[in-house]
């Protein structure tokens, strides 16, 4: 190669480096076949690096169809599409601003640009498999729209209460007959609850049995208390050998509920044995839950 060839070469790669130091301001020249000059895309360059990482534990809701990413970046390939209005668990946000999350047993990112946080403590509809926590407490606030129960002056969440009304159909039509004991209860309910078995059994007893406020499931509009129309074993772990809380147990997920609080699992729940508490969380985590044997919802979310 002649010397002017070769100086010339050095120039136009410098002024390329130059062009990337300075964001892109100067126009780096066009490589050429005589000089073999590299030019370099610095918007490619930062869009290739992943960003830093932020644990959380909530939900989002995609409010589009959108991509399942191997890392958060748009330029990373796509493992499958999340359809619009789907609920995803997150479990770390970036930097800039994609979750990642989980979604059908895949672990992937997706863009905050088509998903947007899943918040209970403002209001917003609580997600049917949701463990409340530390990081997902209700405010004092919070109230579901709600569904009257048959023959019963108790509510529920309104996809909770059409759910149970086909439960209880079924169980009628097998000569169950069932009593609803507590659905709903508000924040200043619960807290009365609390204050009353704090009174009557003291404050260590009374946290194995009743929620703090903010942290009951009762008041997602989600849980339901019940018991035989007999009033045989009432909120007594008796309840589980009765022919009504043994059809429950067999039955109670073909209609989206799960008994919430096993016994054995007391460790796991936080809760002791209770055959009349049930949650609703959709007929296709409950079924899963039964056909996988898993037998608490944090083991489900766990896993899922």
């Amino acid at each position: 190669m002649a010397a002017s060839s070769r100086h010339g070469t050095k120039i136009i790669a410098a002024l390329a480096i130059s062009a990337v130091l300075l964001g892109g301001c100067a126009a780096a020249p066009s490589p050429s076949a005589t000089t073999g000059a590299l030019q370099v895309d610095p918007t490619a360059s930062r869009a290739a690096l992943p960003a830093a990482l932020k644990s959380v534990n909530y939900y989002v809701k995609t409010s589009s169809n959108v991509h399942l990413r191997k890392s958060n970046t748009s330029a990373s390939a796509s493992m499958g599409l999340i359809p619009r209005g789907a609920s995803v668990k997150a479990t770390a946000v970036a930097v800039n601003g994609w979750y990642k999350v989980s979604y059908k047993g895949k672990s992937g990112y997706i863009s905050s640009a088509h998903a947007k946080k899943t918040d209970a403590a403002k209001g917003s509809s609580f997600e049917t498999s949701a463990v409340l926590g530390k990081r997902s407490k209700l405010s004092a606030a919070y109230k579901p729209k709600l569904g009257k129960l048959p023959n019963s002056n108790q509510k529920l969440r309104t996809d909770a209460a059409a759910a149970f009304k086909e439960l209880n159909a079924a169980a009628k039509g097998k000569g169950i007959r069932l009593k609803v004991v507590s659905g709903y209860r508000s924040y200043d309910s619960q807290k009365a609850e609390l204050a009353k078995y704090t009174k009557l059994y003291g404050a260590q007893y009374a946290r194995k049995v009743v929620a703090l406020p903010g942290l009951s499931e009762h008041q997602t509009g989600l849980s339901i208390d019940l018991g035989a129309a007999s009033g045989l074993c009432q909120e007594r772990t008796c309840f589980a050998k009765t022919k009504e809380g043994r059809w429950l147990a067999a039955n109670s997920h073909r209609y989206g509920f799960i008994l919430r609080y096993p016994n054995g699992m007391e460790k796991i729940t936080g809760f002791n044995f209770e055959p009349w508490h049930y949650r609703y969380v959709g007929t296709s985590v409950a079924r899963t839950m039964k056909t996988k044997k898993i037998a608490t919802l944090e083991q489900f979310n766990k896993k899922n």
